[in-house]
């Protein structure tokens, strides 16, 4: 079943604020907070590979349904769309997504601002991250993970 129209509002409220996000990176106070340096560097490179490496395990993830909470997202967002959002799509895909965005405008944005090596980092934390899920969602998927019949 296709998704809602629901899910694609929802959809574009991430790319909307995914990009407003990492438009205002470079001069936001949370852009200016994250330290500088190798510490930095080891910071922001950390969650893309724990992300990966829990991709790696040898487990297949299957996600549990919930049917308080199926029937409550059917409802807001139109029927189906758990289904689709939790077993089909997979959240990591979704949060991955926004994440590589959002780091993605940000890092051109501090180019554009030669902003600060925080700020940088920052951006580098969100591509990290993001790109460290949506490898632990391919993974995830290569093993047959988050499929429907679970």
């Amino acid at each position: 079943m296709p998704p809602s129209r629901s899910f694609w509002l929802l959809w574009a409220v991430l790319v909307i604020y995914g990009t407003w996000g990492g438009w205002r990176l470079p001069v936001s106070a949370e852009g200016q907070g994250f330290p500088a340096g190798a510490l930095g560097f080891a910071l922001a490179v950390v969650p893309g590979l724990a992300f990966v490496l829990v991709g790696f395990k040898r487990h297949i993830w299957r996600t549990v349904p919930y049917p308080r909470m199926q029937a409550r997202a059917d409802q807001i967002l139109g029927s189906g769309t758990y289904k689709y959002l939790f077993l089909e799509a997979g959240v990591a895909l979704i949060l991955g997504s926004g994440a590589v965005l959002t780091g993605l405008v940000g890092l051109t944005r501090c180019v554009m601002l030669n902003a600060s090596s925080s700020a940088i980092l920052t951006s580098v934390f969100f591509l990290s991250g993001g790109f460290g899920m949506l490898c632990m969602f391919a993974l995830n998927k290569s093993r047959g993970g988050n499929r429907s019949d679970a």
